[in-house]
């Protein structure tokens, strides 16, 4: 660890803000949870589920034009400008709280949605001029360290501010964090990779006809591209498994294992530290990156279709802990591949795009699993789901085998997609 952030201390600065990026979101979220929980108890369960949907809605409404203006502009300056951006929408809530505004919420949910996207489709390509190619495995896996770690202490930390100071303060230590990110952002000195010369995108143009040739040119790009499409054919294995997991969580505790739903709370951990310890490890495996994300698929299917077997705490619990090793080891590997396999100017456009190959099968079956559930079985509805997945990630191994039985290397695949765009 202390060798890779010695190598590459302008990572480490990106990383600390990050860290207190996510900080801030965790705070933030926690914040309004309760907000609607107290302010809005009447209407509690509806405002979070469209405060749920709000937060969602960007990745489909504007995720691809969000790609096209992430390729365009200057990376550090879209970053810093989003964290700043979700700085100045906090005085939404600060307002909700103030007036008793759910539709505040609302509004401040999906305009801070729109600043995350906006960070997270920047955040590869300014990743990819910090670090060298050989690192960005374990630089994926840092990034994924700082979530984890976040996700296992930073809800109790908020809980901790809220009886302490109250849903407004923490609102205000929220937008103390992301500006605090925004700043230590934009003091990170970049140097411009040679391949952000060339030309995929009408920067100097704003038109509506500009904007859609470069949104064409990047899916393209995506749907040419032997390791995107095979990340897209992944992700909707990861969108299945999500989408089943995030509804059914609380049943598979409650209901198929029989104990109350105060054990989310010894169960939540267990969580957190094999995401934190799946982070540290994965990079240590040695293991090639498309070979990882094959096993990391079967990991999400066995994983899932483990956790009904039998009614069983322990067995639940092992089965837990490999699905969660499974999405850990898979948000490292897809990273990895992506920063590695796609040209920087590309990154904006082909992040939003496999980000939409994961978002739609988790809404879809989330949606799907609310009309199944009680009538089909838990059990049914986890192996089921596993089986499924399961003959995904054979498909996304037989074309990885399939391009690795090519001679040439995988990166000249780049080369070939330059090629069959400029004909």
């Amino acid at each position: 660890m202390k060798n890779f952030l010695r190598r590459n201390p302008m990572f480490l600065r990106f990383w600390l803000a990050a860290w207190s990026s996510e900080f801030g979101d965790n705070i933030r979220n926690t914040a309004l949870l309760f907000v609607i929980l107290e302010q809005f108890a009447d209407k509690a369960a509806s405002a979070i589920s469209i405060n749920l949907i709000l937060e969602y809605a960007p990745i489909f409404l504007l995720g691809p034009i969000i790609g096209v203006f992430a390729d365009r502009f200057d990376r550090k300056k879209s970053l810093s400008g989003a964290l700043l951006f979700r700085a100045v929408v906090m005085l939404l809530f600060i307002g909700a709280i103030a007036v008793n505004s759910v539709i505040l919420i609302y509004i401040g949910s999906f305009l801070s949605a729109i600043s995350t996207l906006v960070f997270r489709a920047s955040q590869p390509a300014f990743t990819m001029t910090l670090v060298q190619s050989e690192d960005r495995l374990s630089a994926a896996s840092y990034r994924q360290m700082s979530v984890s770690f976040t996700n296992i202490i930073g809800p109790a930390v908020a809980i901790m501010l809220y009886g302490a100071i109250g849903s407004s303060f923490m609102i205000v230590i929220s937008t103390c964090l992301f500006i605090i990110a925004a700043i230590a952002i934009t003091r990170i000195p970049t140097q411009q990779q040679p391949s952000e010369l060339t030309t995929s995108t009408n920067k100097d143009t704003l038109t509506f006809h500009s904007v859609w040739n470069d949104l064409k040119l990047g899916f393209r790009f995506a749907m040419n591209h032997n390791i995107v499409k095979i990340v897209t054919l992944s992700n909707v294995a990861f969108g299945l498994v999500a989408g089943v997991y995030n509804v059914m969580q609380m049943f598979l505790i409650t209901e198929y294992l029989g104990l109350p739903k105060e054990s989310l709370s010894w169960f939540t951990p267990i969580i957190g530290v094999t995401m934190l310890v799946g982070s540290l490890v994965v990079p240590k495996t040695n293991i090639q990156s498309e070979r990882l994300l094959t096993i990391s698929v079967f990991l999400l299917a066995i994983g899932l279709a483990g956790m009904t077997i039998i009614p069983n705490i322990i067995i639940a619990v092992a089965a837990t802990v490999i699905f969660f090793t499974g999405i850990v080891s898979y948000n490292i590997t897809t990273s990895s591949l992506i920063q590695t396999h796609v040209e920087i100017e590309y990154q904006g456009r082909v992040s939003t795009f496999i980000q939409l190959a994961w978002m739609g099968p988790m809404l879809l079956m989330s949606l799907i699993i609310g009309q199944l559930y009680p009538a089909v079985s838990i059990s049914y509805l986890f192996i089921g789901t596993g089986c499924l997945v399961f003959l995904l990630a054979i498909a996304v191994a037989y074309r990885i085998a399939k391009l690795q039985a090519n001679p040439r290397p995988l990166s000249i695949a780049m080369e070939q997609n330059k090629l069959s765009q400029s004909s």
